[in-house]
This record gives structure tokens, sequence and C-alpha cells, in this order.
């Protein structure tokens, strides 16, 4: 336990570390996400005219913070094994002794805060640019988020180990990417086959938590559950595959 707990702390530090040495791209990152989403929404809200409706304005709101959510929550493990992989420290993180996964799983959940004040910034932004203030109910989204957010982290993982092989998968991951975009915009409720694509049922639900003050089963967020455990368990299946093979050729160490 006592392992685990400096475990925490130590990738909570190094995450704070690189904030502050990395800030200026981290505010880049936050200035681009905010341009996008402004020229997307004045874009759709000048080829369609009067006739777009507010709750349409509001649905595309909340689906781009979704969209932001997703692509961090998928990015940053695959990414984070990339960045490991060229600075010649994956070896070490086998080296430890509590498994490597969770140290992914400290990093997914410290990353997963780290964006959610983000994100808050730009949705805050993006409604008062718009004017549309959407109801945001923080103690009902959170714990949802929570719940669905682990589901890209396997997605996440499982290209983890696809970078061990290849080294460089950006272009895959870039069309995974804007594949993102239609796995938040299905309508994941009641249970159809786009339930149980990662996170779209997570979308869904805050969705319509946010628009309809909706309220959910309990059977639904055992639902919700389920999916991203399945999802985590076959990243972390994938990933150990993948590092089998890498193994093999000796290709962890190499970039």
């Amino acid at each position: 336990m006592k392992k685990l707990i400096a475990l925490f702390s130590v990738e909570a530090m190094k995450m704070y570390n690189e904030f502050k040495r990395y800030l200026f791209n981290t505010l880049t990152s936050l200035i681009v996400f905010f341009i996008i989403f402004i020229a997307m929404f004045y874009g759709i809200k000048f080829f369609a005219g009067p006739n777009l409706k507010s709750d349409s304005l509001a649905s595309l709101i909340i689906g781009y913070i979704m969209w932001t959510f997703a692509i961090i929550g998928f990015q940053d493990l695959a990414y984070g094994v990339y960045e490991e992989i060229q600075r010649g420290t994956l070896e070490q993180l086998y080296l430890s002794s509590i498994g490597i996964e969770i140290i992914f799983f400290y990093r997914s959940f410290l990353d997963f805060f780290f964006s959610l004040f983000f994100v808050g910034i730009i949705l805050i932004a993006t409604m008062a640019i718009t004017g549309i203030w959407l109801p945001v109910r923080l103690l009902k989204t959170l714990p949802v988020l929570l719940l669905t957010i682990p589901s890209l982290w396997g997605l996440g993982i499982f290209f983890g180990g696809l970078v061990m092989i290849f080294k460089k998968i950006s272009s895959f991951m870039q069309v995974i990417t804007f594949g993102l975009i239609a796995i938040v915009s299905v309508s994941a409720y009641p249970i159809n086959v786009y339930s149980f694509l990662p996170f779209a049922a997570g979308s869904t639900t805050i969705q319509y938590m946010i628009r309809k003050n909706y309220t959910f089963s309990f059977e639904w967020y055992l639902f919700l559950l389920s999916i991203s455990i399945f999802y985590m368990i076959l990243g972390i299946l994938a990933y150990k595959y993948c590092e089998k093979i890498a193994r093999k050729k000796n290709l962890i160490g190499q970039y």
C-alpha cells in the first residue's frame, strides 16, 4: 500500500513539474481547441442561418466538450508510451515491482483531473462567447465521466502497445481521433448497438443529463461500468500481446 501511495505522489509531482516546464505548449493547445470550436460553431451557424435551433447549438457545445475529453483520454496513454520510447525510459518503467499497468493507470487518472480543469475553462469560455449557458451539473456528470473514460484508456493502452512495435503510428491515430467524433455523436440510449462502443454511452448519458435533466436507472450505470471494464481488460490484454512481440523482437527500448 505504501508503494502505491508513493508512486501516486511521484507521478503527481512529475505531472506538475512537466506542466510548469511546458506551460507554453499547454496554453497553446488550450487556445487551439478553443479556436477550432469557435470556427466550427460560427461556421455551422452561418451556413444554417436562422433555421438553426438553440437546442442544436447546445448539443454542438456538449458534443465538442465530450470529443475533447475523448481525445485526451485516448491519446494520453498512446503518446505517453511514445514519449517514453523517445526518451529511452520505457525500459526503466518495467523495472518497477508494482507493474507498468498500474503506472499507466495512475497517469491516466491524473491526466483526467488535469484535463478536467482545462476543459472546464474551454467550456466556460465557449458559453461566454456563444451566449448559450448550459446547466452543467458537475456532481452528476463527473461520476459518469469517471465511469466511462476508462474505456478510452483501454483503447489508448492498446495503441501504446502498437507504438512499441511500429514506433510511429501517428497517421493511424489521427484517423481514430476523428472517428471519436462519430462515437460521441451517436445516440447510445436506450441500449442499442452503439451503446457498446467505448465512451459512446457515457457521452449520450451526459448529454441527456445536461439538455434534458434526465435521470437514469442504477442498472444503466452498471452497464456503463461494465463497458469500461471490458475495454480496459481488452486493452491490457492487447498491450500484453504487443509487449510479448516487442520483447521477442527486442523492440521495447528501440526508437
